[in-house]
């Protein structure tokens, strides 16, 4: 009996969680913005300046060795 009552007091308890939230048609709201947005930013920026300087390494090195032949 008491396994019963429980039972009863979880079913209305897991209606109010899902009737709590502001999703509509079922799909979740994503932020445009986060805590670690910051961060982010940052290592995008790092990847782009990485990029660039890959690219003039590259460059130093063709120039290294057409100047060595």
């Amino acid at each position: 009996m008491r396994s019963w009552v429980g039972f009863m007091m979880v079913i209305p308890f897991c209606l109010l969680l899902t009737a709590c939230g502001n999703e509509s048609d079922g799909q979740k709201a994503v932020p445009e913005t986060h805590v670690w947005q910051g961060q982010v930013d940052a290592l995008e920026q790092a990847k782009g300046v990485e990029a660039t300087m890959q690219t003039a390494a590259d460059q130093q090195r063709q120039l290294l060795e057409q100047q060595g032949q």
